[in-house]
């Protein structure tokens, strides 16, 4: 296994972000494929009995992942317990979530009465997602910590490339089959689990052992990963919220076609984040890659004004243009966002490198105190604004969580806050033999 020494070769380190990054936006690519050919194959009728049946399995894959692979790569970078004891614990860990998912599931579809309207069949297949899900999940947690980036943005891609060439298919041949095409999602999603498995091979054997303090440990580390990422999830998705209870629906969806233009600024930072923790958890010292971390950050806050401008200036003539001119004023919620935004890669970056350090909590108040500033600005300026005074609570926010957030990672990391913001000599030096390489 590769260990990260105080020289961090900056080649390796950004061509696994690239790799993870192509494969995030191949997957979206196969996606949104996807999507074209599933709302034509199935009309709206039949698609929104699909996007019913797997919406209760894909929210219990989220809230009863409980952070166990973001602990998995803590652990196995740190070398507190073997990698056999790690591998047999997450596979039991897979079979303990997958159940408890499954059960909540079941108990869910029986209450809203999912059941007395569609097939047994329409209810049970997608329930096999949350299993296969979770075991891909968890497996990959092992193949990060072990640096096996590459690996994992390819396997990445299998699910949604596989999915949309079968829906390519039954396209072609018209063959409307909700039963046939859920069953496909769950086939298409255990490549992807398998392939991880087998490479899980190279580590340990592939036995679940119960071994109630190392499971307690992952459990308890995971829960603080888990309620970090939902405050963040919340602070990000409240928007919503709020703008629909004080403004009107076509605000809301002005706002949130705006939103998903500003997050494309996000796409490359949160495939460097991962990596960015892959390597933090192995790194042999904490302070010197503490160095590592404000160095990547300052070349991601200069190359990430280019999109920033881009996207400020032309999302006005794009908007318009893709969406119709009736979402123009979705333009104006990108501007008054972007600065938060990018504010927002700040606190993104900062919280990998302590959250590889199994610091996930150090961040938790600083996203509670953002989150009251967002209600607050939104209760505000949502009446008097809407769409746009929701964007500037975001941006405020987003601004303010960087601010607070940079200050507790300097006090924790021993550096100054200069640090983390002034270009340096080296960091000079190394972009220019970057463009040499390129240019060569």
């Amino acid at each position: 296994m590769k260990k990260i020494s105080k020289n961090l070769h900056f080649s390796e380190f950004f061509s696994n972000v690239s790799h993870l990054f192509i494969g995030r936006i191949t997957s979206l690519f196969f996606q949104f494929l996807s999507g074209i050919l599933f709302a034509r194959l199935l009309g709206p009728e039949q698609k929104g009995i699909i996007t019913v049946a797997l919406v209760i399995p894909g929210l219990l894959v989220s809230f009863a992942d409980l952070g166990i692979r973001q602990a998995t790569m803590f652990f196995m970078g740190k070398k507190k317990y073997t990698d056999q004891e790690l591998i047999s614990s997450v596979l039991f860990t897979t079979q303990f979530t997958s159940i408890l998912g499954i059960s909540i599931a079941l108990i869910i579809y029986l209450i809203t009465g999912f059941h007395t309207r569609y097939d047994w069949a329409l209810m049970l297949i997608p329930l096999a997602i949350i299993p296969v899900t979770f075991l891909y999940t968890y497996s990959s947690g092992v193949l990060l910590a072990k640096l096996e980036i590459k690996k994992v943005a390819f396997l990445s891609i299998l699910n949604d490339a596989g999915f949309m060439l079968i829906i390519f298919f039954l396209y072609i041949f018209n063959i409307k089959s909700v039963v046939l095409i859920l069953t496909c999602k769950v086939l298409c999603a255990l490549i992807p689990a398998i392939s991880a498995l087998n490479l899980l091979k190279k580590y340990g054997i592939l036995m679940p052992s119960y071994q109630p303090k190392l499971i307690m440990e992952l459990i308890k580390k995971g829960i603080i990963f888990a309620i970090a990422l939902f405050l963040l999830d919340l602070n990000f998705s409240l928007d919503i919220i709020l703008l629909n209870q004080f403004s009107t629906a076509s605000e809301v969806g002005i706002y949130s076609i705006g939103v998903s233009i500003a997050n494309i600024l996000w796409m490359l930072p949160n495939a460097l984040t991962t990596v960015n923790f892959s390597y933090s958890s192995n790194a042999q010292s904490e302070m010197e890659y503490a160095k590592k971390t404000v160095n990547i950050l300052r070349f991601t806050l200069l190359f990430a004004l280019v999109p920033l401008i881009l996207l400020y200036f032309f999302s006005p003539i794009v908007i318009p243009w893709i969406y119709s001119t009736q979402f123009t004023k979705s333009a104006s919620v990108v501007q008054a966002i972007l600065p938060g935004v990018w504010a927002m890669l700040i606190y993104k970056i900062l919280n990998s490198d302590l959250a590889g350090r199994g610091m996930p909590g150090a961040g938790i108040w600083v996203c509670f105190v953002a989150l009251l500033v967002n209600i607050f600005l939104n209760y505000w300026w949502d009446p008097i604004w809407g769409a746009i005074g929701s964007a500037w609570a975001s941006s405020v926010s987003y601004t303010l969580v960087a601010i607070i957030y940079s200050m507790v990672y300097c006090k924790l990391s021993h550096l100054r806050i200069a640090e983390i913001f002034i270009i340096t000599k080296d960091d000079i030096k190394i972009i220019q033999n970057f463009f040499k390489r390129i240019a060569s």
